[in-house]
């Protein structure tokens, strides 16, 4: 992302926009200090090497609280941008008591997003700063800024920061920004999804209301995460609601979002929710099952869905246990199932989980084919190289080689066509821009998959929240230069992923977490942003680099992790 080419506004009226924009920021800076003062400039605190002084330094402009933060926040944002910002909140939750502090740092980062669109002005160069860190929550504070004051100016404001958007493939690129506008639109509309909907409705083309709707609705299931069901918008009698209160052309979006929800509506059962989907429409059905069905292959909620449902398991392996749970959904809608589970493998780099996944399917109705043409179709719409492809398709049957490495026919399941659609929906190989920079296309390539990969909670409809994991759990923070590992197995985070990203150990063993990057950690498991999944496996703070995480596992299963400041970092450990 941080290669793309916006377009140039005139240089008078960016001036005005940037003189206009500091000086509300300065406003903002103000309301905050009206009842917290900074005794002097956060610049000095920056420029300090060790987050402890750091932390000193903070402490000393403001009475540590809250409210400080925030200030020291969006100071540091004001004179040095929004990564400044972002460290300063990654220095703040080391030591989250000493401020008050808890938090998951998201609507922290929404003040750095503000306060990025008001001192930077509302262009693309400006929202291209903001960092994903903490669930994205920059670029929707900058959406939100951004078209929170004026809806005479939304459609005009989130098509001038877009439509600049020129990295390959374009319209994918594209699609990503406007799905920032959805969640920006949604926040600034406090979470009014009709009206959200509807001024999305106004965008250029089809394209770029789908991606705001997809950001819209995504929004809107994490309101419901967050305890904000809404009567006017979620219903205790109908599962569907809302998705199925919209127009059928906006539907898609909605149910593609939705599978969160109906399984907690649901008590976690994949069948209900998969059954109930069979009320929607038939054009926008696929999506509900889609949805579900990804969970069929994710290890957390696998073993959620094994718990509530155990007949499902004791089929010999994880694969064999997923490509169960999908023949127990509706017939009609297995073809869609094991579709969806096979190319959730992919979304954690799973590449021969999915092959595996697809020869384990019969051959019947061309089942096995169309799962290898759809991993080889998903293969190239990643961006591999054909070499690439070829050595990710090892262990796929002679006869289906051809499928799996080369681009073809098969059955696609996607939104109803809107009219006047003049780009492709987002899973139509044909359209790929290959002659785009192999570099740049993987690389929009994975912030889309960051955004479609939104990790949903695990819900209970009983107030009944205890943990089932025993007192001898343990967890340490160490210091890795210091330490001489005694686990069984050590995984290092380089480059921003876990190396390795699977390990298996035996019951009572223990793994260590090692922050070998340039930048903060905190390794949890899923599911982001709780860490309910297993609640205890947390390390509750971000690490600095060489700083280490252990944790004990006593209970057998695969435990998914991610790590908390950049979710899109992945892996799992498979407890025997």
């Amino acid at each position: 992302m941080k290669h793309l080419n916006i377009f140039c506004i005139s240089l008078l009226a960016f001036l005005g926009l940037m003189r206009a924009s500091q000086a509300q920021a300065m406003v903002e800076i103000k309301k905050y200090n009206a009842g917290t003062e900074l005794t002097g400039s956060v610049s000095p605190c920056l420029e300090m090497p060790e987050w402890q002084d750091r932390i000193e330094c903070f402490s000393n402009l403001c009475e540590p609280s809250y409210a400080c933060a925030e200030v020291l926040v969006l100071e540091a944002t004001q004179y040095h941008g929004p990564v400044a910002g972002l460290r300063t909140l990654d220095d703040l939750l080391v030591e989250p008591n000493i401020f008050s502090m808890a938090t998951d740092g998201h609507e922290f980062a929404h003040i750095v997003g503000r306060t990025q669109a008001k001192v930077k002005g509302v262009n693309g160069d400006s929202f291209l700063e903001c960092p994903d860190d903490y669930l994205y929550g920059c670029p929707h504070g900058f959406f939100e800024q951004a078209l929170g004051d004026s809806e005479g100016d939304t459609v005009s404001v989130s098509t001038q920061i877009c439509e600049g958007v020129e990295t390959h493939p374009v319209q994918r690129s594209r699609f990503y920004c406007y799905h920032g506008v959805g969640h920006g639109i949604l926040m600034a509309k406090q979470n009014d999804i009709y009206e959200t909907v509807r001024l999305c409705d106004g965008l250029p083309y089809p394209n770029a209301m789908r991606g705001c709707w997809q950001g819209a609705f995504m929004e809107n299931i994490n309101a419901a995460i967050t305890g904000q069901d809404r009567e006017s918008v979620f219903s205790d009698k109908d599962p569907l609601r809302p998705c199925n209160n919209f127009p059928v052309k906006k539907q898609w979006e909605c149910y593609e979002n939705h599978s969160a929800y109906l399984m907690k509506f649901f008590d976690n059962d994949i069948v209900q929710s998969a059954r109930s989907c069979l009320k929607a429409h038939k054009d926008t059905m696929p999506a509900c099952i889609l949805s579900l069905a990804q969970f069929a292959t994710n290890p957390g909620w696998q073993e959620v869905i094994l718990g509530k449902n155990p007949e499902f398991g004791g089929q010999g392996s994880f694969l064999k246990n997923a490509v169960h749970i999908c023949n127990q959904f509706p017939k009609e809608t297995q073809h869609q199932c094991h579709m969806s589970a096979m190319n959730n493998a992919l979304n954690y780099d799973q590449y021969g989980q999915a092959v595996g996944y697809c020869s384990l399917l019969p051959e019947e109705n061309q089942l096995q084919r169309d799962c290898f043409q759809r991993l080889g179709n998903e293969l190239i719409w990643r961006g591999k190289s054909a070499e690439e492809v070829a050595e990710l398709c090892i262990g796929t049957p002679d006869k289906y080689v051809a499928n799996c490495t080369t681009y073809g026919e098969v059955k696609v399941f996607a939104p109803p066509k809107l009219a006047d659609d003049e780009f492709a929906w987002i899973d139509d190989g044909k359209h790929l821009d290959l002659e785009s920079d192999e570099g740049e296309k993987k690389g929009i390539l994975v912030s889309i998959k960051k955004i479609l990969l939104w990790p949903f909670g695990i819900f209970k409809k009983s107030d009944d929240t205890k943990s089932p994991l025993t007192q001898t759990e343990t967890t340490v923070v160490t210091d890795a230069s210091k330490q001489s590992f005694v686990s069984t197995q050590v995984i290092r985070l380089q480059n921003k992923q876990f190396v390795p990203n699977e390990v298996t150990i035996n019951v009572g063993e223990t793994v260590t977490w090692v922050n070998d990057g340039e930048d903060f950690f905190w390794p949890a498991s899923d599911v982001h942003p709780t860490h309910e999944l297993l609640s205890a496996f947390d390390a509750k703070k971000p690490l600095k680099p060489e700083k280490a995480y252990s944790y004990t596992f006593t209970k057998p299963g695969s435990w998914t992790f991610h790590d908390h400041l950049n979710p899109a970092s992945i892996g799992v450990v498979h407890v025997k």
